[in-house]
């Protein structure tokens, strides 16, 4: 199968392993098919690429979709079986640079002239069901090995984990204001794994460590040290969230779409106040205790696992089109 990925990032696997395309077309490769990587400085070649190649599937990520849309909605592309990788919620996550109504539009117009839709969300999943697109739902991969490293020495008597980006829209700032509250009154500290944002170093007291980037190799010594792992994406689909389903840690999650996959006391603290979360999960160990018992038992796969199935769904979508 000859695959061609069309993606707002690069591939950087195996040197930085960050995002699902980073880790895909490695196994796509793996597994025996070519495929191309159109990045964002190819864009304006795209369609040379798309002549050249000759793809059987076009998988598009993110808001770039609307462009093999349009190509195909007039007729441009014809062979190709065009997928949607709708992972992201794209008004959400870029509304504070560009105008909504023209986020919403792309967004929409690149899920409607699709073939077909594949996420890793379920919120997704619910409004394919609404636009009346075919949608399959897949689940992010984890390859984290939690039997070699043992834990980092860490300060604080009660700590905490956020492993992710430090973007506006994850609303990390409301946990890093809760750690400074809760700071003055129990011996907390917030470790944040990531790219750190200047705007979070602002308001973040001594308490609040910006770790930088870390290898996923290194990051499974933080997750044996820190009593508790934080979620404050409005999400149920992000990456980060099924590497905390490996960790099996007591899940801190901000309430919101995370209600759609994790029971809040069952397997998750889904919080409204994160002050009041912080501390019921400190005062209460046995609640600490069931809700990591409950997160362990979510399965995961890894990421050889998620692209088998991927290409799985790639060839029935293939044969269809052939009958």
């Amino acid at each position: 199968m000859k695959i061609q990925i069309l993606t707002g990032t690069k591939e950087k696997f195996p040197a930085v392993r960050l995002h699902d395309f980073d880790h895909l077309p490695h196994w796509f490769r793996e597994l025996g098919h070519e495929v191309d990587i159109v990045a964002r400085k190819e864009w304006p070649k795209f369609y040379i690429r798309y002549l050249k190649f000759k793809p059987d599937v076009i998988i598009s990520v993110g808001l770039i979709a609307a462009l093999p849309a349009f190509l195909k909605k007039t007729g441009l592309i014809r062979r190709a079986i065009l997928v949607n990788d709708w992972t992201d919620y794209w008004t959400d996550m870029m509304a504070t640079k560009y105008p909504l109504a023209w986020l919403a539009f792309f967004e929409h117009y690149g899920i409607q002239y699709c073939d077909f839709v594949v996420t890793s969300t379920i919120a997704n999943l619910e409004r394919c069901k609404l636009f009346g697109k075919k949608c399959y739902y897949r689940v992010h991969g984890v390859d984290l090995d939690f039997s070699k490293a043992g834990p980092i020495d860490l300060k604080g008597e009660f700590k905490i984990l956020y492993f992710g980006s430090q973007e506006k829209s994850k609303r990390l700032d409301r946990l890093i204001s809760a750690v400074n509250e809760v700071s003055k009154k129990i011996d907390c500290h917030l470790y944040l794994i990531g790219k750190p944002n200047p705007d979070f170093q602002k308001i973040a007291g001594p308490n609040i460590h910006f770790l930088g980037f870390v290898s996923d190799e290194d990051a499974v010594s933080y997750f044996k040290a820190t009593d508790i792992v934080a979620m404050t994406m409005d999400s149920d689909g992000s990456p980060k969230l099924f590497q905390y389903f490996r960790a099996g840690k007591p899940l801190l999650a901000l309430h919101g779409k995370i209600s759609n996959i994790m029971t809040h006391g069952e397997n998750a603290y889904i919080a409204h106040d994160l002050q009041k979360g912080i501390m019921d999960l400190y005062e209460h160990p046995e609640l600490r205790k069931k809700i990591a018992a409950g997160i362990s038992k979510i399965p995961t796969k890894t990421w050889k696992d998620v692209a088998q199935e991927y290409l799985a769904v790639l060839n029935l979508e293939i044969t269809h089109k052939l009958t």
